[in-house]
């Protein structure tokens, strides 16, 4: 809509005339046809929302989960069902899901290698829940938009996206099989979890590090301690 506001005079003038009678036919029939869409599309809610009942308690578990919306999570729980026994870790569940990096290695060097094919609905609905829960903490700030941020400037919006829907994935299988509520950690978690390497992600080189440490007295000292290697030959 906003990219229509610069237009609203050339609207105008495209809205001056008449409409024939064939005109008149052609709206009628798509008017008509949209009306039976809606109708049919009303239909299939409703079944959808009666054959989903006896699972209601596992879909407010998942509805609380930033990003998951009551659709959303209709068409999780359609895709996985409510029974975690199946998967002994969680590990074994997003490797099911597929949407964990798979391992590619020969000689002891490892090669960059995709999720593999999987079950494309369920992978769909959970990018889709990773986007909308990158939307919810532009207002609401939340650990998964958080992370997405911090990922995306240097992995890019691909693996950012597959990163939070493992996240999501990773909530999901633990909330259901313990039937525990959602707890957002929040947007500070990893920082709080992994001082030192936001701590070193302000230096380019250990070169920039050791420097730094040098102007700052008592500093190196201290940081050698859990650092050494960054102090050799400095």
């Amino acid at each position: 809509m906003s990219n229509l506001r610069p237009k609203r005079q050339r609207l105008a003038q495209a809205l001056e005339g008449t409409v024939a009678a064939h005109q008149r036919f052609l709206l009628r029939s798509q008017i008509e046809l949209i009306e039976v869409m809606e109708k049919q599309i009303e239909a299939v809610n409703a079944e959808v929302e009666q054959r989903m009942r006896p699972f209601q308690a596992a879909l407010d578990l998942i509805d609380q989960i930033p990003g998951i919306a009551q659709h959303g999570a209709e068409q999780i729980i359609a895709e996985i069902g409510i029974d975690m026994s199946r998967f002994p870790t969680p590990a074994h569940f997003a490797s099911w899901a597929r949407v964990c990096p798979g391992t590619n290695e020969s000689a002891g060097r490892r090669s960059k290698t995709g999720t593999g094919d999987g079950n494309p609905w369920l992978r769909s609905a959970l990018i889709e829940a990773a986007l909308g829960a990158v939307r919810a903490g532009r207002a609401h700030p939340n650990s998964f938009a958080a992370r997405y941020r911090r990922l995306a400037g240097r992995r890019g919006p691909k693996r950012a996206q597959m990163a939070i829907a493992h996240s999501i994935l990773i909530a999901i299988y633990h909330m259901l099989r313990d039937g525990t509520h959602f707890v957002d950690p929040g947007p500070e978690h990893w920082d709080q979890r992994h001082k030192e390497s936001v701590a070193m992600s302000r230096f380019p080189t250990p070169a920039h590090f050791a420097s730094w440490a040098r102007v700052c007295p008592g500093t190196k000292a201290r940081l050698a301690r859990w650092r050494p290697t960054i102090f050799q030959g400095a």
